[in-house]
């Protein structure tokens, strides 16, 4: 099994099993061949020998896993027709070992955790800029890891460094106690391919989240029930925002359906049936 790897000598190992006749199986969950240019590992993923190496991995492994069902038709037309998709996992067992402390102010929380996003976020800075001129204290923003050059230093903006240990980032990203979930995607080929990472972790963390509606968010969100999908403009996120600062019932509807789900569907016991169904059998 070879996880994420585009390394030629990498991909040497993949040969080598194949030559001893055994079964092999390339996992990944990003598209790098549609990698942006402003993302930082852009030069990484872009080098020539490494391009070929992925492209032969997609091409030559018995079995290509991924979490995008969009990722796998990708795939299917242009390099290998035996593809395998089903979500990633969140491990519930690591989170219920976290702490969720109640809330100690009445201020709406809206937040974000992930890695860089810079372009994603070109339309949600100003929206959230109007939010928290509109509502002004009643309102804090925070950011768990990457933070938009638009709102650093903003006021009613936070920021809290990236926790890298898995475990201690769940279970902070779990006692933080957001109020409301940002998930922004700029409809690129890249994102299209993408897993959908913050509903899962969102949802199994009791976050209701706003999600830009493309196919790796709105194939699984249920809008209004498990998550709410708006338009990737200013306008569109301004107003997805707003109604869920303003109806609180909906995001606590949104709250309780979406862990539910994500208990239901991203368990690792989910994961492991779907590895037997689909691959081992």
């Amino acid at each position: 099994i070879c996880w994420r790897n585009v390394e030629p000598g990498g991909y040497q190992l993949l040969e080598t099993a194949r030559e001893l006749g055994k079964k092999t199986v390339y996992c990944v969950d990003d598209n790098f061949l549609e990698i942006p240019p402003g993302a930082r590992e852009f030069h990484y993923y872009r080098e020539p020998e490494r391009r070929e190496a992925f492209i032969k991995f997609l091409q030559n492994a018995d079995i290509v896993h991924v979490n995008s069902e969009f990722f796998a038709d990708y795939i299917r037309l242009r390099f290998n027709p035996r593809v395998v998709y089903f979500p990633a996992t969140v491990d519930f067992e690591w989170l219920d070992q976290g702490v969720r402390p109640p809330k100690n102010d009445d201020r709406i929380i809206i937040g974000y955790e992930g890695t860089y996003k810079e372009d994603d976020f070109k339309p949600v800075v100003p929206a959230v800029k109007r939010i928290l001129k509109e509502y002004g204290t009643q309102v804090k923003v925070e950011f768990f890891g990457f933070i938009p050059s638009g709102l650093r230093g903003h006021r009613g903006v936070t920021h809290i460094p990236a926790e890298k240990d898995y475990r201690r980032f769940i279970h902070r990203l779990y006692g933080l106690n957001w109020d409301i979930g940002l998930a922004p995607l700029t409809d690129t080929l890249f994102n299209r391919c993408k897993t959908n990472n913050k509903f899962r972790e969102y949802g199994a963390c009791l976050i209701p989240g706003i999600y830009s509606d493309l196919p790796t968010y709105s194939n699984w969100v249920n809008h209004g029930e498990t998550g709410f999908l708006v338009k990737h403009s200013e306008d569109g996120w301004y107003k997805g925002i707003k109604q869920m600062i303003e109806q609180p019932a909906l995001r606590r509807k949104i709250q309780e359906q979406a862990q539910s789900f994500a208990r239901s569907h991203f368990s690792i016991d989910a994961c492991v049936d779907n590895w037997i169904g689909q691959i081992l059998s």
